[in-house]
């Protein structure tokens, strides 16, 4: 990662005690713990530290608006495609690997919060052996929120980042999950490795919900199949949108169990059948 790049996530905390994770080995630095003072709270690793379930990795991508040229438009459409996607894979920065509790602190207190960002970048946070792009899980899905502008963007950005290490969404086909910085609107989105059975993006949805305490009466949620996303070149383009319904108010339209269930407002608003999440 280029300096430049550093700088555009760094924060403005105090260099003496939050040191730079890409230059740092995050073990080697004074640990941040997750606990409030408790100090037997799970197990340790030879370092004192506490491990995480699988390891993760931060990655960054600058977002990129090139004009295809005269050349580029006769390509033929599987070398475009092929183009675009070695190009993207060469813009896309691994931040390193973070395997406890606190070297997952190291580089959290590090970075600006979202709201201090500037647009036009993407950042992930995946498990480690996943790369975030559409064509390395092609039987995999997004669930995406869009933040409003009244939103606490910084808030779930924090939630959703600790759900993940924590395991919140007991899916090991969840993995990983992106803020999207756009010019005109701001994405939060959870990432599945396979999103085909429709009961495991059920939870997914609900939990996603949940952990980030969204209305169900105002907040729509969209899914994106990467095969989708692939051929869209977009993320949020023909997106899905799945409004919240109780299990009541479902059965008074569609009767069917565990399945879209037809139209609502919108030719692509869809309801699922599921049990409500606490909050609600």
């Amino acid at each position: 990662m280029s300096t430049t790049e550093v700088a555009q996530l760094k924060s403005d905390s105090d260099p003496a005690t939050i040191q730079d994770p890409t230059t740092q080995d995050p073990a080697k630095v004074a640990p941040h713990s997750l606990s409030s003072g408790s100090q037997g709270a799970g197990a340790l690793t030879s370092r004192g530290q506490h491990p995480l379930q699988t390891n993760w990795k931060f990655w960054y991508v600058q977002r990129q608006f090139t004009p295809q040229d005269g050349a580029t438009k006769q390509e033929g459409g599987g070398a475009l495609q092929q183009k675009k996607f070695d190009t993207y894979r060469e813009r896309l920065k691994d931040m390193g690997s973070i395997a406890t509790v606190e070297q997952f602190f190291q580089y959290f207190v590090y970075m600006k919060k979202p709201s201090e960002m500037p647009r036009e970048i993407d950042l992930f946070f995946f498990r480690e052996g996943e790369v975030p792009m559409w064509e390395e899980s092609p039987n995999g899905g997004i669930w995406i929120t869009k933040i409003k502008k009244d939103d606490n963007i910084n808030k779930m950005w924090e939630s959703l980042l600790l759900s993940l290490i924590s395991e919140q969404f007991e899916e090991p086909r969840v993995i990983g999950m992106a803020l999207s910085l756009r010019t005109k609107e701001r994405l939060l989105e959870v990432w599945l490795k396979d999103g085909r059975n429709e009961k495991v993006r059920t939870n997914v949805s609900n939990k996603l919900r949940q952990v980030l305490n969204l209305d169900p009466d105002s907040v729509t949620l969209y899914y994106k199949e990467h095969q989708k996303s692939i051929k869209d070149q977009s993320t949020m383009k023909n997106g899905e949108g799945s409004t919240y319904r109780k299990k009541s108010e479902v059965d008074q339209r569609q009767p069917h169990p565990f399945s879209h269930l037809g139209a609502s407002a919108g030719q692509n608003q869809k309801h699922y059948r599921v049990k409500a999440p606490s909050h609600i």
